[in-house]
């Protein structure tokens, strides 16, 4: 578990190229190859999560199973908590993949934070809408203070179980979405993220990608 800040901007596809040039001379590295994520979120409540985005909660919490590249065999199940402008992600590797079903069932995950599986399953969620599948690249700056994520070719669609991919229905995002990660404990200035939204014509968006995956592919749109 770590606390971060957490900043979303929206970036016309045409101008990630000269963007991540940019993040490369001022000294910022690719820390993984690119990868394609699949998720596929869970709620309480249909669409629970996207409702207390909307009305601005202070305590937030959303739920996922994410994996990597297409491998649904190797998937992790992220608990991640919203208090004001900070977010906690907790991370659990799930061990017996073909076992998650909704409604109570125990899930298997590797927990390392204490947690036992009895109390993972009375916080998982019952209700599976929706899922998301993209294309990410990582960078990170030169003191490792800054983390800048990609993401382009995004895909939403309706996802009815825990573990599901992205098949030929899917709506797909004509933007990108650039995300500034800085963890809570650093004292730093927005100057340089200013800078490098205002030179690229970033838009601030406080919408993640599961809110706008609900509201494009259940027909409300967003601009």
């Amino acid at each position: 578990m770590n606390d971060r800040y957490e900043i979303k901007y929206l970036v016309s596809l045409g101008d990630i190229h000269s963007l991540i040039k940019d993040l490369l001379v001022l000294g910022f590295r690719e820390a993984f190859p690119r990868r394609i994520v699949t998720s596929n979120y869970l709620d309480m409540l249909p669409f629970a999560a996207l409702l207390e985005n909307i009305d601005g909660l202070f305590f937030r919490n959303k739920q996922r199973v994410r994996y990597y590249n297409n491998n649904a065999d190797e998937c992790y199940l992220e608990n991640k908590i919203k208090v004001g402008k900070m977010t906690r992600k907790e991370v659990y590797k799930v061990i017996d993949v073909p076992r998650i079903l909704l409604g109570g069932e125990v899930i298997s995950v590797n927990d390392q934070s204490g947690i036992d599986n009895i109390k993972m399953t009375q916080r998982l969620a019952k209700y599976c809408s929706i899922g998301t599948e993209y294309s990410r690249r990582y960078f990170i700056s030169a003191n490792n203070k800054l983390k800048v994520t990609f993401d382009t070719e995004i895909k939403y669609f309706k996802s009815s179980r825990v573990v599901s991919r992205c098949g030929a229905n899917y709506v797909r995002e004509q933007l990108g979405i650039v995300e500034f990660k800085l963890d809570s404990n650093l004292i730093f200035k927005s100057d340089l993220i200013d800078k490098i939204a205002t030179d690229h014509s970033l838009i601030y968006t406080r919408c993640s990608k599961y809110s706008r995956a609900i509201l494009k592919v259940y027909g409300q749109g967003m601009s």
